[in-house]
């Protein structure tokens, strides 16, 4: 049982060794809001230093009268620790609970203020007694002198309030030799060359004896410099004649901001203390020398003549960041310097600022497309720069996509020196890079990353700590990370944040940056991994959900089972394990399996026992932010919030429209009420209840996932905005598509449902080979693919099967020589409001993700164009579409045919909404959610929107140097990563400025050509040397070189490989081929290209298109799409 005052520390880096034996904490019941505690243990508390300190925590007991967390970790691990938290505190006999939600506790404080707290056992009542009505000080402080650094050659008379372990070692550092005397000793009795006055407990005007003796020495000749921490800036104050007062919540925690007066300069400090000293109240000669930059209350004083200030927060950490060590070099140089020393002597000098430059306008380089390395991380961190720019009055900032992207290192592998000559030729590092650095491994060592933030002014301050939960050797890109980190011990955190600080100052950068470490998992030692001086993919993602319990773990009893009927079981099982089980993230699918039930059942006790799914407010400051209101989302049920499912492959900045108005989707929160994120698997069954409340649900702006779940949700009686759940099914379900299509006189190619494979090859000797097999409900035309045989067939149908379990496989023939256009749209109760037309580049037969789009459409009739539009009307009248949709056409000649429709958005409507100037998906939330919308300026299908004095493209980013042993061929089922938009003047222009946009180089010394291709129009069947003869025979120089199969062997012909690793081949052509007996050859070209970073084009109309943009496109124009537009509306008007 105890009686306490309950503060709390709203801090997410809290180490709790030191926190716990703080005295200034003496009395207090301490709540963590670090989210996980335990995790790293306790070090040995006994083990003393080399002054007869206890080393590893900061005083001689756990100086708390409890403690309160959300999460205990009872497993620790950590190279230094011996025992667990809770055997240390059982030790000390000091009381604690877990499972508190500490995150609405602190919100509860941050309204009503420090309040009283117990810890009151059942049975055992206790009453509420103020500890402040104590003198705190006077309960820890020593009560005999004790000397510290016998022998050196400044003494100071540290007075003991509640003197920290490492306020002593510090000043023994420095030089001193320390006398810790009483709280209530006599100092004018005292030599000493400068005194200290310590932190402590409590209420600071309790100390009246101390006062009192403070005063007479400031009242007093004594020249010798005084300095004081904590309380010691309280009773210095009040001894001055100042006056104290207890503050609302207290300012506590190692995160809190504070300005030098003087200098400006800001600091992330340590702070514990509820009282603050009045600066208005401050006698004559007396100043601020340091105030709090959230709240504006005071951090220190000064006196203006002689050698005297303070600071309110803790220079000397443990835990905490150790910025402001400086103040006792500060204090040391004072003593030193005697009479002739000055407070702002010894200060930082006040850093030296550069004209600001006058800034206009800025061209932002953005990530590029999306590659394996570059997968949209940084997109968040481009935008937020634009919007910055534009609070800053920048006019125009401008996106701008670099032409050569960089995304780090091909491949990581350790390497022996004595072997390094042998597997030269063989390191994929070198044919990307002239150079490659040969490192010590260091495998197995934990990876920790800041984020650091720099400004012109040298302020500095470390924004995020993370933590791989892979050691090294997995690129931080494809590790778990985890925000803050888990496994750190104080003095490792800090260490590293000291180091990444000094490192960033060193090398002058301004900005955010990101510094890598590799830390020993048994010592202190680190390594530098490196630095980017730039925001890291981890900038935006790892600072803003912190602390998730990423491997819950579900544990059941298997005797329980044997000795209880699978009912009694089900019963029986306690609330507080369920709730510990939904808590640990398991659906009821999960819980329902662990019990051997059905979900239904499992959600159902569920229910019984009243356990139900809320919105929790999600930590989102990072460990040097202050305000706990910057977060996602507020702690209690809103009947208004609107459910974004979304996938990466959209990448696009999808307006969804709130209650209040509209906003940008993004994982930040400019104006929305409510931005919650779940996860889809569990969503699909144990969250759709808690969601009936909703206003409404948006599945069509996140890509095919979400669009799957549009039947469950509904079925589950959750409101869909827009098309009806219903009509996505028959859209989604190719059999019942393609019943609807022939209903509505919609051409399409021949097809059939299959139900065997002796259904599929009855189709295919009807209609001939090759054929398309289309599993329905699938993501990025997984399993799809064409078939130029029976042994495919056989193969591609299990695929298929696979993917498609509970929907028919449609087969249909597939039309060769066809181009594919798109149609996305918006629609209104089955009225077309907004549509765009894009062409393909190549043929039909590649996936429209991995496609190269135009817009407008550059080969397509007009007559094809306006069956297009018939066949879009009535598809949008059929399926009664309100909301976006795209669907995909053959046209070949006059002939068009319907591939499918998607009753979403699709990754091509940001590109078709920048290219035409109308935004799609504004018009599409508007008519979802019953906004009104003005129709007189859209592109409907009588009035298209089509771009005169401009071209839009839109390429694919592919990343198959990441993708080992991969064929880098275009197929139907979905390969690119990315992708990038460019526009121009004519096609030629646009198309050469995406190609470069996506990383291609254009050729300056060789081009390797390998066609092996048997089609209609391009009569060429070459083989081997055949390629080199046509060429030379049509007035193009060649020279022929050997298949890879005869690299070795005995040929005069030069060897592909050679051509590749010399760099003497800078472009690769190759037109792939079934039917051919060099199918490996031609594999190992194109893999090769790709290996060793050479541009390579695999589909023929890209190459068609290639030659006559190099042919047509002599220089390239810098026109952006915002000038296009000027222009565009300069002429209109």
């Amino acid at each position: 049982m105890l009686n306490s005052d309950c503060f709390l520390s709203v801090n997410l880096f809290f180490r709790y060794p030191e926190a716990l034996t703080d005295p200034s904490y003496r009395g207090q019941i301490l709540t963590l809001t670090y989210p996980i505690v335990g995790n790293y243990g306790v070090p040995n508390t006994q083990e003393l230093d080399e002054l007869g300190l206890r080393k590893n925590v900061e005083s001689d007991r756990i100086q708390v009268s409890g403690l309160l967390v959300q999460d205990y970790s009872h497993e620790f691990s950590h190279w230094n620790s011996v025992k667990s938290l809770g055997q240390w505190l059982q030790e000390e006999k000091v009381p604690a609970l877990y499972g508190v939600d500490t995150r609405m506790l602190t919100k509860i404080i941050r309204d009503k203020g420090t309040v009283l707290g117990k810890i009151e056992f059942e049975g055992q009542p206790v009453d509420i007694i103020n500890p402040n009505e104590r003198n705190l000080v006077a309960e820890v402080s020593t009560k005999e002198t004790q000397v510290f650094g016998k022998g050196n050659p400044i003494k100071v008379v540290a007075v003991d309030c509640g003197i920290k372990h490492n306020i002593i070692r510090l000043l023994v550092k420095r030089g001193a030799e320390v006398h810790l005397v009483p709280w209530n000793h006599d100092l004018m009795s005292l030599e000493y060359d400068g005194l200290f006055i310590s932190n402590g407990p409590g209420d600071p005007s309790l100390a009246e004896t101390l006062i009192q003796n403070v005063r007479k020495v400031l009242e007093s000749d004594r020249p010798q410099p005084v300095f004081g921490i904590c309380m010691g800036n309280q009773i210095t104050a009040l001894a001055a004649g100042a006056q104290s007062y207890k503050l609302p919540m207290g300012n506590r925690g190692q995160n809190q901001p504070v300005l030098n007066v003087m200098t400006g300069q800001a600091f992330i400090t340590a702070q514990n203390h509820g009282y603050g000293i009045d600066s208005e109240s401050l006698p004559p000669g007396w100043s601020p020398l340091f105030v709090n930059a959230n709240d504006g209350t005071n951090e220190g004083i000064m006196h203006n003549n002689k050698p005297i200030f303070t600071a309110q927060f803790h220079p000397e950490a443990k835990g905490g960041p150790t910025d402001t060590e400086f103040l006792f070099d500060s204090f040391l140089s004072l003593i030193k310097k005697g009479k002739d020393a000055s407070i702002v002597s010894v200060m930082p000098k006040k850093p030296v600022l550069p004209q600001r430059a006058q800034v206009s306008k800025v061209l932002v380089l953005g990530s590029g497309g999306l590659s394996i390395g570059q997968a949209g991380e940084f997109d968040y961190s481009g935008s937020q720069a634009v919007k910055a720019m534009k609070v800053s009055s920048v006019e125009h900032p401008t996106m701008g996509v670099p032409y050569s992207n960089i995304s780090g290192p091909v491949q990581y592998d350790t390497l022996y020196t004595h072997h390094l000559i042998q597997v030269t030729s063989q390191i994929r590092a070198l044919a990307m890079s002239s150079q490659i650095l040969v490192e010590k491994s260091l495998l197995g060592w934990k990876e920790v990353e800041y984020e650091v933030v720099r400004d012109v002014a040298d302020n500095c301050v470390t924004v995020c700590n993370m933590e791989n939960f892979d050691p090294l050797g997995i690129h931080t890109g494809d590790s778990i990370v985890v925000a803050p980190s888990q496994t750190l011990s104080n003095e490792e955190y800090h260490m590293l944040r000291e180091t990444a600080i000094k490192v960033v100052r060193h090398l002058g950068i301004v900005g955010e940056c990101n510094i890598q470490y590799a830390l020993h998992p048994s010592s202190l030692e680190y390594c530098i991994i490196e630095v980017n001086a730039r925001l890291s993919r981890s900038s935006a993602l790892a600072s803003k959900a912190t602390g998730e319990d990423y491997f819950p773990l579900l544990k059941s009893s298997e005797g329980e089972r044997e000795s209880h009927s699978l009912t009694e079981l089900i019963s029986t099982v306690p609330a507080d394990v369920l709730l510990k089980a939904k808590q640990e993230g398991f659906s009821d699918r999960q819980v329902g399996q662990a019990l051997g039930s059905s979900e239904g059942e499992a959600r159902a006790l569920r229910h019984s026992r009243n356990i139900q799914p809320w919105v929790k407010q999600v930590r989102t400051f990072c460990p040097e932010e202050h305000s706990l209101n910057t977060s996602f989302c507020k702690s209690q049920r809103q009947a208004f919030i609107y459910f974004i499912f979304s996938q990466m492959c959209i990448k696009y900045k999808l307006c969804i429209f709130s209650v209040r108005k509209l906003t940008t989707k993004s994982t930040s929160l400019p104006s929305c009420q409510n931005l919650v994120f779940l996860f889809l698997p569990v969503f699909r069954s144990n969250t759709s209840s808690s969601l009936q409340s909703c206003t409404g649900c948006i599945v069509s702006v996140g890509g095919q996932i979400p669009n799957n779940l549009a039947v469950p949700l509904h079925q589950n009686g959750v409101r869909i905005l827009g098309t009806s759940p219903l009509q996505i099914d028959r859209a989604e379900e190719r059999s019942v598509f393609s019943t609807i299509l022939d209903d509505l006189g919609v051409s399409q190619a021949p097809w059939r449902a299959l139900s065997s494979l002796e259904d599929a090859f009855a189709f295919a000797n009807k209609v001939g080979y090759p054929c398309l097999l289309r599993p329905s409900y699938v993501l990025s035309g997984s399993a799809m693919n064409v078939a130029y045989g029976e042994e495919e067939m056989k193969r591609f149908l299990e695929e298929a099967a696979q993917v498609s379990q509970e929907h028919p496989v449609v087969i249909t023939k597939f039309i060769r020589g066809a181009r594919e256009v798109e149609v996305d749209a918006v629609a209104k109760a089955g009225k077309v409001l907004v549509h765009a037309i894009t062409e393909h580049v190549e043929d039909a037969g590649v996936h429209s993700g991995d496609a190269t789009l135009m817009l407008p459409t550059q080969t397509i009739s007009q007559g094809a164009l306006e069956k297009v539009k018939t066949a879009t009307r009535k598809i949008a009248k059929a399926f009664e579409i309100s909301g976006p949709f795209n669907t995909q056409f053959l046209v070949k000649g006059n002939d068009v045919m319907v591939i499918e429709c998607n009753l979403r958005a699709s990754r091509s409507f940001p590109f078709v909404s920048k290219t035409i100037g109308v935004d799609f998906i504004n018009v599409a939330t508007r008519v979802m959610v019953g906004e009104p919308v003005n129709e007189s300026q859209l592109p409907t299908l009588e009035n298209p929107i089509i771009p005169v004095d401009y071209v839009g493209i839109k390429a694919p980013m592919f990343s198959w140097p990441r993708l080992r042993d991969a064929d880098p061929v275009l197929r139907c089922e979905m390969a690119s990563t990315g992708e990038v938009a460019c526009f121009g003047p004519n096609i030629y222009s646009a198309f050469l400025k995406a190609m470069l946009s996506t990383g291609f180089k254009l050729p300056q010394k060789g081009i390797l050509i390998g066609i092996q291709v048997r089609n209609e129009g391009f009569p060429l069947d070459l083989l081997e040397q055949a390629t080199s003869a046509w060429l030379n025979a049509n007035d193009v120089s060649t020279t022929p070189v050997a298949w890879p199969r005869h690299e070795g062997k005995e040929t005069t012909l030069p060897s592909i490989s050679r051509l590749l690793s010399d760099g003497h081949i800078d472009l690769v052509v190759n037109l792939p081929n079934n039917n051919t007996k060099f199918l490996k050859d031609n594999f190992l070209i194109r893999r090769m290209a790709v290996d060793y970073g050479v541009p390579l084009i695999t589909n023929f109309q890209v190459v068609k298109l290639f030659v006559e943009a190099i042919k047509y496109s002599s220089e390239l124009d810098t026109t952006s799409l915002f000038h296009y537009r000027q222009r565009e509306n300069e002429q209109k008007g």
